[in-house]
């Protein structure tokens, strides 16, 4: 039976990292079984209808191999436009109904299984035949992979139509459709590890407004704003207006995928927001600038699974705050502390649940990018600070003392 403290750690351990890139292939297993593998070739594909409402897929385990014909191979390992050869493959038609941007999310069920795939425009009977001759190009491909994170596919947010093993970069960019058209998509579980969903939907344009203003005099704060995917890319930027504090970001996002949100200068401590595309188009956040100092703690606020649909410690946009912060001033040295409450004071006998969640506070923070000789921890034990609401319901809330910068 676990112990409660192991318990914490499944639920609360980090899944981001700035780690490194690799193919990350293991050795093929051979043809499929036909009883477990029904779509592992071309002409056995599932066909799927595409439409304005996001079209899910779930394949609970990996295949087992690429089918009764390896229909891709003998690419080399360098080829930004095909796998070296197929490994446990799907294949899928998707019928599109209608004109737009495509994109796509596949999310592995393990982050060691490495999903690739490539998208071909599906002309007739025999597009099957001329993918396997390799008379067609595909349209789309991304066979790149990170040993932190495993999501791949389209994104609205990316330039770059292919990506390499080597790139580094997990999505492609958004495909441009039109009702009537097929694509053949091919999804190369090429760890041959676990199974992965996907989803299918179209991008669209958000509009994210509001007003920024000083802490202290509460007039207008002139800071840079900008709007980051969950793989660290920035999608837009703006500025605020230095009469009045306002400022306006529209751009393309995908509908299902988290975004955030992050508003910095010189001069003051990072705010940050968590946009979720999911509750509409339009946004508001109205943000007061904390001014840099070294007296008062600033605070972090973390969440814990909820309406925001977040795992506490992975609103990884706070911890970025105290990252962007590390960048505008390289010399920062800061303390760091996390409170308990009353019905959460200790994880076990020998440690109090406030040190434990400090000293995991303080690691995502050289998980980030800030250096650990630049941060030292205090245990603020249980806290006796009014919570706000948010507070309440999610209990996290992180502190950070600038020592000097």
């Amino acid at each position: 039976m676990r112990s409660r403290a192991e318990k914490l750690l499944i639920l609360l351990l980090p899944c981001f990292s700035f780690g490194g890139f690799s193919q990350g292939l293991k050795q093929n297993k051979g043809p499929a079984s036909a009883a477990d593998n029904l779509n592992c070739d071309c002409p056995a594909a599932i066909h799927i209808a595409v439409t304005s409402a996001t079209s899910y897929f779930t394949l609970n385990k990996a295949e087992q191999g690429y089918g009764k014909v390896q229909e891709i191979s003998s690419a080399a390992s360098s080829d930004p436009h095909s796998f070296e050869k197929e490994h446990a493959s799907s294949w899928y038609i998707l019928e599109i109904s209608e004109k737009g941007e495509l994109v796509l999310d596949i999310h592995p069920e393990g982050k060691n299984t490495d999903c690739d795939f490539l998208i071909y425009k599906y002309s007739d009977s025999l597009t099957c035949d001329a993918i396997r001759n390799k008379k067609v190009m595909p349209v789309r491909s991304n066979i790149a992979f990170n040993k932190e994170r495993s999501f791949t596919g389209l994104s609205a947010s990316c330039k770059e139509k292919f990506a390499g093993k080597d790139q580094g970069t997990l999505y492609s960019k958004a495909l441009e459709v039109s009702s009537g058209e097929k694509y053949v998509l091919v999804i190369d579980n090429a760890s041959n590890a676990k199974g992965y969903s996907f989803m299918l939907s179209f991008s669209r344009k958000i509009t994210i407004k509001g007003t920024v203003k000083d802490s202290l005099s509460n007039g207008p704060s002139a800071v840079s704003i900008v709007l980051l995917d969950e793989d660290k890319n920035e999608i837009a930027q703006a500025e605020t207006n230095p009469a009045d504090g306002t400022y306006s970001i529209t751009t393309g996002v995908n509908s299902d995928r988290p975004y955030y949100l992050v508003f910095y200068n010189a001069t003051t401590f990072p705010e940050g927001a968590y946009v979720n595309t999911r509750l509409g188009t339009d946004f508001t956040y109205d943000k007061k600038m904390q001014p840099l100092g070294t007296k008062a703690p600033y605070t972090l606020h973390y969440y814990k699974k909820s309406g925001q649909g977040l795992l506490q410690y992975e609103a990884w946009v706070a911890l970025y705050r105290a990252y962007m912060l590390y960048k505008l001033h390289p010399a920062l040295r800061m303390q760091v502390g996390c409170s308990a409450t009353k019905d959460e004071s200790w994880v076990d006998e020998e440690m109090p649940f406030s040190k434990w969640r400090t000293n995991n506070f303080a690691l995502q923070l050289v998980n980030i990018g800030i250096p650990a000789d630049r941060i030292s921890q205090w245990d603020p034990g249980i806290s006796a600070a009014v919570y706000s609401e948010t507070e309440k319901q999610n209990k996290g809330r992180g502190m950070i003392t600038v020592l000097s910068y």
